[in-house]
């Protein structure tokens, strides 16, 4: 009766798979092994969906790094919003590819399988929308881009206030800002300050997490 049963479940499988869960193929727990053994799980993830970025034929791989990616991966000061969005892309393609599908001698199972693990991470991109660490992101980089643009304005001004040129010639080559700063410090400085300033903060809010 067991072998039975064994031989029946092999006959609605793919090759490979002994299940329709997401890491129920030998392809998905390779993948799963070795983002759980990598030190740079990101750069990983990104080699992954690179290769897989239209994932025929490697649909079992994408599935199984797409269920790690939602569940066991750390996602604290963790970029994984594009992950998630390539997810979303290469699952829905697959839940709805005919040939995939038809693939299966169960294929309700596959789909029904397919549809629970799109719900899971369109859940997980919805959490990670709504991360605090976000907001603080998001504020940190408006507040220096508005300091960043008051500067640089107030330094254009004091380009024109020294010659008319030097003033088109600061729009025209922003960077001329910075000999205008130094050339004239003691009035320069504080909208130095602000425009300098404001780029250093929507640099580090863009690389601390997603914006």
């Amino acid at each position: 009766m067991l072998l039975i049963s064994l031989f029946t479940a092999s006959c609605c499988l793919q090759a490979g798979a002994w299940g329709y869960g997401p890491r129920d193929s030998d392809a998905a727990m390779d993948i799963v092994v070795e983002l759980q053994g990598a030190t740079n799980k990101i750069e990983v993830l990104d080699e992954i969906f690179s290769e897989f970025s239209e994932a025929d034929g490697f649909e079992d791989s994408v599935r199984g790094a797409c269920d790690y990616l939602v569940k066991d991966i750390s996602h604290d000061g963790v970029r994984i919003d594009q992950f998630l969005s390539q997810c979303l892309n290469l699952l829905n393609r697959m839940l709805f590819s005919k040939e995939y599908i038809d693939a299966w001698n169960q294929p309700e199972e596959i789909t029904r399988s397919l549809t629970a693990q799109i719900n899971e991470v369109a859940k997980r991109q919805r959490e990670a929308a709504s991360n605090p660490q976000n907001d603080i992101n998001q504020s940190i980089f408006w507040f220096g881009m508005i300091a960043s643009l008051i500067g640089y304005i107030w330094l254009v001004v004091l380009a024109f206030q020294k010659h008319i040129g030097w003033g088109f010639a600061s729009i025209v080559f922003s960077i001329l800002v910075i000999y205008i700063a130094f050339n004239d410090w003691r009035r320069a400085w504080i909208p130095f300050v602000l425009c300098f300033g404001g780029n250093v903060l929507c640099i580090a809010a863009a690389l601390s997490g997603p914006i």
